[in-house]
């Protein structure tokens, strides 16, 4: 497994919109970032509804695999940057945090932090320094048969 060293730092800049919005001292008030797309040669990542309230920042990546192997995030790895502090994203049974994509295949993710009551910020920053490149072909290592039930515990491969 190789890392991939993707300069997927960002820096969300806000965005205000105009009617119907709600004090800011509320913590149920919202501010909106918005982020360019990230490209080089093995990934496109898209950015929408980024957005912080008091109690979480949240973002959704449309991330693109441009290469013929499979590209494996942990998630847990991304960091969140902001002037109080950096937190990594959390996943849960229903939200699973880390995921493949397959070559030449799209995936729609939301990174989510949580776990404190200081989110709602003008600047922030993420670091998606989690992507990781697994060669479609392998190296395939032989392993002895094993019986059921196992007379032993353990084998060595390779």
């Amino acid at each position: 497994m190789k890392k991939l060293m993707l300069p997927c730092i960002l820096i969300f800049t806000p965005v205000v919109p105009l009617l119907a919005q709600r004090p800011a001292s509320d913590p149920k008030h919202e501010n909106h970032y918005t982020a360019s797309s990230l490209e080089n040669d093995d990934l496109k990542i898209d950015f929408k509804n980024a957005h912080s309230q008091q109690e979480f920042t949240m973002v959704e990546t449309t991330i693109s695999n441009k290469t013929s192997d499979y590209i494996f995030c942990k998630g847990n790895e991304a960091k969140f940057i902001y002037e109080h502090g950096t937190y990594q994203p959390k996943g849960s049974m229903l939200s699973k945090i880390n995921f493949t994509i397959e070559p030449l295949k799209t995936e729609t993710k939301t990174f989510k932090v949580t776990g404190d009551n200081k989110f709602h910020v003008e600047k922030l920053r993420l670091e998606l320094n989690c992507f990781y490149k697994i060669n479609a072909k392998g190296e395939v290592i032989k392993a002895p048969d094993f019986q059921l039930p196992a007379a032993k515990n353990s084998f060595s491969a390779g």
